[in-house]
């Protein structure tokens, strides 16, 4: 059985943040370092659009960390929306499926 109490999934969702932004302040600074930087920017892309918040805007403002990353080599996506909305699709196919294993769950 499934308890869902109010204001879990936003407290969540806020605590993803400061990982994600320790992530982005260590390895955005690592030109040569390319590992999931665009999948945590647009995480935190997305969380910020869920939230209401602007955590991600110091890291894509012009000449901000993501700008001077994508710089290095090797060529790399520079449009950090293209990770967001990944990212986002990613979420949605996660309710989605969250949705229908709580209806077979109840069926059961």
């Amino acid at each position: 059985m499934r308890h869902d109490h109010p204001g879990t999934l936003d407290r969540a969702r806020r605590d993803l943040n400061q990982p994600l932004c320790g992530y982005l302040d260590h390895y955005l600074s690592r030109p040569d370092l390319g590992y999931d930087q665009g999948f945590a920017l647009g995480a935190l892309l997305h969380l910020d659009d869920a939230l209401g918040s602007e955590s991600a805007s110091r890291f894509v403002a012009p000449s901000g960390p993501w700008h001077r990353w994508v710089e290095g080599p090797p060529r790399r996506d520079r449009d950090p929306q293209n990770y967001r909305q990944f990212v986002h699709q990613l979420c949605a196919f996660a309710d989605e499926s969250a949705e229908v294993f709580a209806l077979l769950e109840r069926e059961l």
